[in-house]
């Protein structure tokens, strides 16, 4: 079976869609940043796919779980 999208969601599994507002996250960086989708940046290693509010908020609070 093809799937529809080559992305995931890093925190609830959904698949991306067209028309979706999705933001990314560097988890190289010490910062907390949400960054606008950009399919060239979300294709390199270190990048979080956040598909929603509620995941931005899990990220965001496992960021802040990591004692930095």
């Amino acid at each position: 079976m093809k799937r529809s999208s080559p992305y995931t969601c890093d925190y609830c599994g959904a698949d991306k869609g067209a028309t979706n507002h999705w933001r990314l996250r560097d988890k190289t960086t010490d910062h907390f940043i949400l960054m606008d989708w950009d399919d060239d940046l979300a294709d390199q290693d270190g990048v979080e796919h956040i598909c929603s509010e509620s995941c931005a908020s899990k990220a965001l609070s496992r960021w802040m779980g990591q004692g930095r």
